[in-house]
């Protein structure tokens, strides 16, 4: 949304007040919290949702002005933000976050070095932080989108959205709002008032097979508390697979699970 904060603060209304800021900036991310206590008197909510992509480039060639610019943002913006939230929870007497990390937190692709890094590292700010304040009414999630169609793929060619669509079960790539209605269902105590540290994963994996592609997409949600992840898989769907036998052995051939029921 940077850019275009005033343009949406207008179409909200008296909803939404416009506030751009450096997260990667301690004073101006200070100036931020002093300004919400001040005008609002406190926090209940933050969508810790600033990001960016970087290069595209094998890690011996990455720019590590790059590599810096990324983790600036991704990773201490992030992490001022968070902390500036939770001081203003603290003194209100809780409230929730959602980070929003990515599937590349848990999956490793090819020259994307800086951004995997910045993502994993987001998940584990959420589930560090779900566990330091869970006692203290503030509950921190995160949100794990797989490719999701934003503006920054309006002028791709047709044939990588095509192919980055062929990944997905459903045909189609996520949308934006798909993404920002789980981070409200997170957000809000009465629907979702006891998860905390909970990773919500949109996960596709795919391999090519001979009968067609095997593709699994799991939605599922990662958590800790001290223990194992747990993994749960909400939705499967195998191509070119006659018995269920057959689609478990070829998705473990993809390092997914199918579960019957």
């Amino acid at each position: 949304m940077s850019g275009r904060q005033d343009e949406l603060a207008t179409e909200f209304g008296d909803r939404a007040t416009a506030w751009h800021l450096d997260v990667a900036d301690e004073a101006d991310v200070r100036t931020t919290e002093d300004w919400i206590r001040t005008e609002f008197g406190g926090l209940d909510l933050l969508a810790n949702n600033a990001g960016i992509g970087g290069a595209t480039q094998p890690l011996h060639e990455y720019p590590v002005e790059t590599f810096d610019k990324v983790l600036a943002i991704n990773v201490r913006g992030a992490y001022l933000v968070l902390q500036a939230g939770v001081r203003l929870m603290l003194e209100s007497g809780g409230g929730a976050v959602v980070n929003t990390a990515s599937i590349g937190g848990f999956r490793a692709t090819p020259l994307n070095s800086a951004y995997i890094v910045s993502k994993s590292a987001s998940v584990m700010i959420a589930r560090v932080a779900a566990l330091e304040y869970a006692t203290q009414n503030i509950r921190v999630n995160a949100v794990a989108p797989g490719v999701t169609h934003t503006p920054i793929l309006d002028n791709a060619p047709a044939d990588q959205l095509e192919m980055l669509a062929g990944q997905v079960p459903q045909g189609r790539l996520g949308t934006p709002q798909e993404i920002a209605n789980v981070a409200a269902f997170l957000l809000d105590d009465a629907e979702a008032g006891h998860a905390t540290g909970r990773i919500w994963v949109r996960w596709v994996t795919c391999r090519p097979r001979r009968s067609g592609w095997v593709a699994i997409q799991r939605a599922v949600s990662r958590g800790d508390g001290g223990r194992s992840p747990g993994l749960y898989p909400a939705a499967a769907r195998v191509q070119g697979s006659r018995n269920l036998r057959a689609s478990a052995r070829r998705a473990s051939q993809c390092g997914a699970v199918t579960r019957r029921g």
